[in-house]
C-alpha cells in the first residue's frame, strides 16, 4: 500500500550555464535542486509535484515545470533514475488572456491551476534512502508583477518550484534512533587568555572574549562556536555589535532553509551535522584558540586554530574525513550573518562554474552597513580545494559563507570531502571599501566614511547581484543608485573589483535574468535603467569584451524602449487606459508617481538609457540602432516640456493619463531625475526646481537629515493603485508612497539643485543627510519599515536596509569635492 513518507528536505539552486535561445549567448541557467532523505530504506512508487506561488503575484501565476531529473547516490556521483518532460499546460502561459482581463478573474483561472491535481512522476517502486530531484526548465508562463524567478528562456527556475514535493510509497526498514548520533560537548584542555596590544580579554559564561577598537570575537568553550563577531574599520565604536547568529538554526536532522552557527557543517543523504553536533577538545592559549580532533557523525574530521590579533583574525583549518565522504555541503567553517543585527553580505564575483550557486571567487569581502568591511583571502592551501560558498535565506533571515575545503565537484556530482587531509589558512581582516578621492584637498567626512561601504552589503552573490537587500530579489529598476558607487569606489587591495560586480548585476539583468521587473512591459522603466547603468560602467572603464557580452541585450532593450515612443515623441504606456485602468502598472514608481499615459519618471529614464544607447550600440558596431536610438532621446525633450510641465505650477507633473488630465503632486523625485539628467532646458529646471524648494520651505521642511518628501502634497485617493490604496489612511501625507521621506530619491535631486544654480540648497541638504547617515537609521538590518520615513521621522516602509538608500553618497561625494562628476555626468553630451 502506498502513503506518503515522512522526510527532511534540502534545498540548493545550481548554476546551468546555457546557450539563450533567442540572444544566442552563453547565460547562466539556474535550477533548483531538493534532496528528500527518508533516513531508512524505502520503497518509492511516485513523488507528487503541486504547482507553488513563487515570487509571482497579480495574478499569482503558478509554477510551470517542463524538466525534472531524478536521481540517488550511486558511489560517488548521481545515477539518473527517472527524467521526466512535462507538457505545456495553456492555463499557466496565458492562453486566451489578455491585458483586459480583469485581475479577480485571472486569480479565479490560476487558483484552479493550484487546487488541481499535481503533476506525477512515476518511480516504479526503486529502493533507497534518498532522492535527488532536479528541475532546470520551466515552461512559458504569463506575465506577472513581482516576478522574480523568470529568465533564460526557461531556464532559470523558481527556487521553491520544488517545495511542496512529496514522496508516496512504503518504508522497508524502521527509522534510525538519532540517540546513536549524539557528540558530547567539548573536552576543556589549559584555558590561560591573554589579549594582544590593543585588545582586552574576558571570560563569559561559556565564552571567552576578545574586544579591540577595530574587531571582537567570542569563542565557546562547549562547542566549536564563534558566538561573537564584530567589527568597526572606521573606529565609530560598533565593534562590539555582534553581526552573527546566536540562535539555533536547525533542528537536528532538521530541514530549515539555513542551518548551523558558525562553525563547521557537514550534510550527507542520512545526516546534518551542524556545529552543536561536534565534539573534541578545546584548549586556549594567549591569543590563539586550538579546537582540536572535532569529529561528529558523518565521519569527518576537522581542526581549527584562531588566532586573535586587532585588525584580524586568522582561521587555521585542517579537514579529512574516515573515507571520501560525498557530501551535500561541507564547510570546514560557516559565518552566520544575523540580518536582523544588521545586514551582511559576501562582496564577491561569481565563479559562474556550473555547480551549486554561491560558488565564489576568493579573495573576497564581507559588506556589512555602517561598519565596513571584513577582506577574506587564502594564506595558504591548495589553491583548487580552498573555495568560498555562500548563500541568502529570506525565511530565516541569515546569510551564510562558509570555507570548503574540497574540489569543486564535476558537472552532475557530489561534493566529496577526501579522506587526505586538506590544510588551509585564512585571513579575516578588518577593511573597507572607500570613495574615490581625487582631489588631495578633500577629506572623506564621517558619514560616507562609515556607509560608503553599505551598499555592498546588498549584493547576492550566488546568482542576483546587487539586490534590494542581502537577502532580498535583483530589483532591475533599483541599480542606478549602487552602480553609481561602484563606479567611484577605489579598488580594495584585498577583495573584489567593485566595477566586476556592477558588470555581473548588470549583464545578467540585460541578458534575460529573472528579477523584480523582469516583464518589460509592465515595468517600463527596467530597460532605462539596466542601459544607463551599463553607460555609467562604460564610461568609468571601458571594456569592449564585456560590451560585447551585452551586445545581444543592449539591443534588444533598444529595440524595446524604441517600441514605447509614441506620435507625441513620449513613452507611453499602451495596456493602461483612463486614470486608473485595472492593470495599472507602467513602472516601478508606480505606488509614487502613476500609472498614465505619460509617466513622467519613465520618460527621464527613457531619455538618459536611449543616449547611453547610442553610444553604447556605436562602439559596439551597431551604428544604425545607434542612430534611431540618438534621434529618439533629441526628440524627446521639447514634447516633454508640453506634455508634462505642469504651467500652473512650473514643475513636471507625476504622469499624463489619456483624457489629457495632468495628475501633479508636488513630485520632487521625479523632478530630480528631470533635471538632473538635462530632459528640460535649464531655465525651465531651474523654475521647477526653485518653486519646489519654495514649497519645500514654507510646509516648514527646512533641516532634512533623513531627506525630502517623495511628494509634497497629497496623492489623490483616485491615483493610487488599488494594493496601496487603503481609504482615508493613504489619502494621508506622510505615509510610505504617499509621500513620505525617503533617502534614496536624493541622489538626483541634489544633483540637479546643484547643477541649476541652486548650489547653497544642495549643500544644505547634502549635510543635513550626512547627519541623517550618521545616526544609523537608514540601516537597520533586516527590519521591516525602516527605509521610508514620516515627516515625524517614524518608519513606514518595507524592506529595512535598502540598496537604494546608499546611492545618494555619491551625491554627497560630490558635494564634498572627493571627486567631480564625470563630464557629461550622465553621459553623453547631448545624445
Amino acid at each position: 500500500m502506498s502513503r506518503q513518507l515522512s522526510c527532511s528536505a534540502v534545498t540548493h539552486a545550481h548554476i546551468n550555464p546555457v546557450m539563450h535561445p533567442r540572444l544566442g549567448v552563453q547565460v547562466d541557467g539556474r535550477s533548483v535542486v531538493r534532496y528528500l532523505r527518508f533516513r531508512r530504506r524505502v520503497r518509492l512508487d511516485h513523488l507528487d509535484l503541486p504547482h507553488v506561488r513563487a515570487g509571482r503575484w497579480e495574478p499569482e501565476v503558478p509554477t510551470h515545470p517542463a524538466h525534472v531529473v531524478v536521481s540517488v547516490l550511486d558511489g560517488n556521483g548521481w545515477r539518473v533514475v527517472k527524467e521526466v518532460e512535462f507538457p505545456a499546460d495553456p492555463r499557466i502561459s496565458g492562453e486566451g488572456l489578455d491585458h483586459a482581463t480583469l485581475p479577480e478573474e485571472m486569480q479565479k483561472r490560476y487558483q484552479a491551476v493550484f487546487d488541481g491535481p499535481p503533476l506525477r512522476i512515476d518511480l516504479d517502486g526503486i529502493e533507497t534512502d534518498h532522492v535527488r530531484v532536479e528541475c532546470d526548465r520551466e515552461h512559458p508562463i504569463w506575465q506577472n508583477h513581482g516576478d522574480c524567478s523568470t529568465g533564460a528562456a526557461g531556464y532559470a527556475v523558481p527556487f521553491g518550484l520544488l517545495n511542496k514535493l512529496t514522496a508516496h510509497g512504503g518504508e522497508l526498514e524502521s527509522l534510525p534512533d538519532t540517540a546513536a548520533y549524539y557528540q558530547p560537548i567539548l573536552k576543556i584542555g589549559a584555558v590561560a587568555p591573554r589579549a594582544p596590544r590593543g585588545m582586552s580579554v574576558r571570560r563569559h559564561l561559556h565564552d571567552i572574549v576578545f574586544e579591540g577598537r577595530h574587531l571582537s570575537v567570542a569563542f565557546s568553550l562547549r562547542r566549536p562556536v564563534l558566538t561573537h563577531l564584530g567589527w568597526d574599520a572606521e573606529g565609530f565604536g560598533q565593534a562590539g555589535r555582534n553581526r552573527l547568529v546566536t540562535r539555533r538554526l536547525e533542528t537536528f536532522l532538521g530541514a530549515t532553509s539555513a542551518a548551523g552557527a558558525s562553525g563547521p557543517i557537514v550534510r550527507t543523504p542520512q545526516i546534518d551535522c551542524g556545529a552543536s553536533h561536534w565534539t573534541g577538545t578545546v584548549s586556549v592559549r594567549g591569543n590563539r584558540v586550538h579546537y582540536r580532533n572535532l569529529r561528529c557523525a558523518s565521519g569527518v574530521r576537522l581542526d581549527a586554530v584562531f588566532t586573535v590579533e586587532p585588525g584580524r583574525l586568522l582561521l587555521e583549518l585542517t579537514q579529512s574525513a574516515e573515507h571520501d565522504t560525498p557530501v551535500m555541503e561541507a564547510e570546514a567553517w560557516r559565518l552566520a550573518w544575523d540580518l536582523k543585527k544588521g545586514m551582511t553580505a559576501a562582496a564577491a564575483a561569481p565563479t559562474h562554474r556550473a555547480c551549486r550557486a554561491g560558488d565564489v571567487h576568493l579573495p573576497a569581502m564581507f559588506a556589512s552597513d555602517a561598519v565596513g568591511c571584513l577582506s577574506c583571502r587564502v594564506l595558504e592551501g591548495p589553491e583548487d580545494r580552498v573555495r568560498l560558498q555562500v548563500e541568502s535565506y529570506r525565511d530565516s533571515g541569515v546569510n551564510t559563507a562558509g570555507i570548503v575545503l574540497a574540489s569543486a565537484p564535476a558537472s552532475g556530482g557530489p561534493l566529496v570531502v577526501t579522506r587526505r587531509p586538506v590544510r588551509a589558512v585564512i585571513e579575516l581582516a578588518v577593511s573597507n571599501l572607500q570613495p574615490v578621492v581625487t582631489n588631495r584637498k578633500a577629506k572623506v567626512p564621517p558619514a560616507l566614511r562609515k556607509h560608503w561601504a553599505s551598499v555592498f552589503s546588498n549584493f547576492r552573490s550566488e546568482y542576483a547581484g546587487f539586490s534590494n537587500h542581502g537577502a532580498s530579489t535583483n530589483c532591475h529598476v533599483n541599480q542606478h543608485g549602487c552602480i553609481d558607487l561602484c563606479a567611484f569606489t577605489a579598488r580594495p587591495e584585498v577583495g573584489p573589483d567593485p566595477l566586476d560586480l556592477a558588470r555581473f548585476t548588470v549583464q545578467r539583468g540585460l541578458l534575460d535574468g529573472s528579477g523584480y521587473g523582469y516583464w518589460r512591459n509592465l515595468y517600463l522603466d527596467a530597460d532605462p535603467i539596466l542601459v544607463s547603468s551599463a553607460g555609467r560602467i562604460h564610461q568609468a572603464r571601458p571594456d569592449m569584451r564585456w560590451l560585447r557580452q551585452i551586445r545581444p541585450g543592449l539591443v534588444e532593450a533598444a529595440q524595446r524602449m524604441l517600441g514605447t515612443i509614441g506620435p507625441e515623441g513620449l513613452a507611453v504606456c499602451r495596456d493602461l487606459s483612463g486614470n486608473s485602468g485595472s492593470h495599472r502598472w507602467s513602472s516601478n514608481a508606480c505606488d509614487m508617481v502613476g500609472f498614465g499615459h505619460m509617466d513622467a519618471y519613465v520618460n527621464a529614464w527613457t531619455y538618459r538609457a536611449l543616449r547611453n544607447a547610442a553610444a553604447l550600440l556605436k562602439a559596439a558596431g551597431d551604428a544604425a540602432l545607434a542612430e534611431r536610438c540618438h534621434a529618439a532621446a533629441l526628440g524627446m525633450r521639447a514634447p516633454f516640456a508640453q506634455y508634462l510641465v505642469n504651467p500652473e505650477t512650473g514643475w513636471v507633473a507625476g504622469w499624463r493619463s489619456r483624457d489629457g488630465q495632468l495628475h501633479d503632486a508636488a513630485y520632487v523625485w521625479v523632478n530630480g531625475f528631470v533635471c538632473a539628467f538635462g530632459v528640460l532646458e535649464p531655465r525651465i529646471a531651474k523654475r521647477a526646481l526653485t518653486r519646489l524648494e519654495a514649497l519645500r520651505m514654507k510646509m516648514g521642511l527646512r533641516d532634512c537629515p533623513l531627506g525630502v518628501p517623495i511628494n509634497l502634497w497629497p496623492i489623490p485617493e483616485a491615483d493610487q493603485p488599488a494594493h496601496v490604496s487603503a481609504g482615508a489612511t493613504s489619502a494621508q501625507l506622510e505615509i510610505f508612497c504617499n509621500g513620505s521621506i525617503w533617502p534614496g530619491s536624493m541622489e538626483y535631486y541634489i544633483r540637479a539643485l546643484s547643477v541649476h544654480g541652486l548650489k547653497a540648497n544642495a549643500r544644505k541638504l547634502a549635510r543635513d543627510l550626512e547627519e541623517g547617515y550618521l545616526s544609523d537609521v537608514m540601516s537597520p538590518g533586516m527590519s521591516e519599515g525602516a527605509e521610508f520615513f514620516s515627516w515625524e521621522g517614524m518608519a513606514c516602509g518595507y524592506e529595512g536596509t535598502f540598496v537604494l538608500n546608499f546611492g545618494t553618497l555619491y551625491a554627497l561625494a560630490i558635494d564634498r569635492g572627493l571627486f567631480l562628476p564625470p563630464a557629461p555626468e550622465w553621459w553623453p553630451e547631448g545624445g
